[in-house]
């Protein structure tokens, strides 16, 4: 994949997000499948990816916990 800010080669990679939820919770996410530039450090993610981080978040702000870690290969 091409880097969406500098236009390099961003190869298939894994990355860590740490998400605030609006309860006041904390969410981090490990082993999330990404691209990331190799020139800039731009990460980016597919549709598939973004939609499932999407739900990940929803279910740890059903939760009301302070601090939820989650591996993302894990939850498929």
């Amino acid at each position: 994949m091409k880097c969406a800010r500098c236009g390099k080669e961003a190869p298939e990679s894994l990355t860590t997000e740490a998400v605030e939820l609006d309860a006041g919770g904390l969410l981090v996410v490990r082993h999330i499948p990404c691209y990331r530039c190799g020139n800039c450090g731009e990460v980016m993610y597919a549709g598939d990816v973004v939609r499932r981080m999407e739900e990940l978040t929803g279910q740890a702000e059903a939760m009301l916990q302070e601090i939820t870690v989650v591996n993302y290969a894990r939850t498929r």
